[in-house]
């Protein structure tokens, strides 16, 4: 009998702790399922519906497939043809982003790993833009580059009877100047993933290349991007779902004006002046569904990745 107590006692202990582990568990998840709730799925549904829906004079909605066909007839065409310029920057800001400043990155990580001259002291430069708030890199790099002899670099021209663009201003530069800043901001961040992978590639393996007569360039090619290959891949993998979302810092500097519009930076224009908000809400599900195909090639070429062993 006192056997058969102390196993109850031992059982009502367990299912006591059991129960407090639940509650523990459910109470650290309820903010986050109520919070999923309530601002992911409730307003993707309301934007879905809203997609479909048509205002009407006199304050009502219809039931419309019209936001969609708007797109075709007045974002595809027309004088405007917002969709089309959209496109093309978010575009060249993806192609910035995963097939230029990552081959530099990789180069550049891969002389600093070799703790060149001076090495940590291009680290600091080369990640200081990542330090400082973006709005205060903003006013620094517009300040430097302002036109009309405001400006740093303007300043150093007029000296020598040299005219300085207005970069942000002119149609011709304005696009590539958000890129040039694009690359500037964004390049410590990558750099530095990569340096860090490099840096975890044992010496052995190094040492045997170096004495086999491997030069640096073959080093790079069929040892160093080998090895940190899957951080080079879910880099541009996880980048590869928001192809046509990619943006610059267009609100800090042009605002979409002198052809740098992007699909990220209208939409966000829309909704912050309220102005048609089904419209809206269907060029979001548009090309949402547009790249939803992207999302699951990239889980499934992300799921290919081979790990590479240290």
């Amino acid at each position: 009998m006192i056997r058969n107590k102390t196993k109850a006692n031992k059982t009502n202990g367990l299912e006591k702790s059991d129960k407090t582990r639940v509650l523990f568990v459910l109470s650290f998840f309820l903010p986050i399922l109520i919070w999923g709730g309530v601002f992911f799925f409730g307003v993707n549904i309301e934007g879905f519906k809203m997609a479909f829906q048509k205002e009407i004079a006199g304050g009502g909605t219809v039931w419309s497939f019209e936001n969609f066909t708007r797109i075709f007839t007045e974002g595809f065409s027309g004088s405007s043809a917002v969709f089309t310029e959209g496109i093309r920057n978010s575009l060249l800001f993806f192609g910035l982003s995963n097939f230029i400043m990552m081959p530099i990155c990789v180069l550049v990580a891969y002389f600093l790993s070799k703790k060149i001259f001076g090495h940590k002291v291009f680290r600091v430069i080369l990640y200081l833009p990542n330090i400082l708030p973006g709005l205060i890199i903003a006013t620094i790099f517009r300040y430097v580059t302002a036109p009309d002899g405001a400006g740093v670099i303007a300043s150093i021209c007029y000296k020598y009877g040299w005219n300085w663009p207005n970069l942000f201003g002119d149609s011709r530069y304005a696009i590539w100047a958000l890129l040039f800043y694009s690359f500037w901001t964004g390049f410590g961040a990558g750099f530095l993933l990569y340096y860090t992978a490099m840096k975890r590639i044992t010496t052995e393996i190094i040492e045997s290349a170096e004495l086999d007569g491997v030069k640096w360039y073959q080093e790079i090619i069929y040892i160093d991007v080998p090895m940190i290959w899957p951080t080079v891949a879910m880099t541009i993998l996880t980048t590869l779902p928001t192809v046509l979302m990619s943006s610059g810092a267009v609100l800090l500097f042009t605002q979409g004006q002198y052809g740098t519009q992007t699909l990220a930076y209208w939409l966000f224009d829309q909704v912050r002046s309220k102005s048609n908000m089904n419209y809206s809400a269907a060029v979001s599900l548009f090309f949402s569904t547009i790249t939803l195909p992207l999302m699951f090639i990239s889980k499934w070429l992300m799921d290919k990745v081979p790990d590479v062993q240290y």
